[in-house]
């Protein structure tokens, strides 16, 4: 599960309330993340360009 960095500000400032996370080192450690999932292989969910509820009913299929 990912989203872009501008999703992950607004989700640490507004609904996490938690700005102080939104840092550089925060948005670079997406990105690392981000780059060792698809050089694993890995499907990656953007979570920022659907609906919570689409990317809950997608972890729990891909969890079945």
């Amino acid at each position: 599960m990912d989203c872009c960095d501008s999703v992950r500000v607004a989700r640490l400032t507004n609904d996490r309330r938690q700005p102080d996370l939104a840092t550089e080192d925060m948005m670079n450690w997406g990105r690392f993340l981000r780059e060792e999932a698809k050089r694993g292989g890995y499907e990656i969910l953007d979570t920022g360009s659907i609906p919570f509820t689409s990317s809950v009913d997608h972890l729990i299929a891909f969890l079945r």
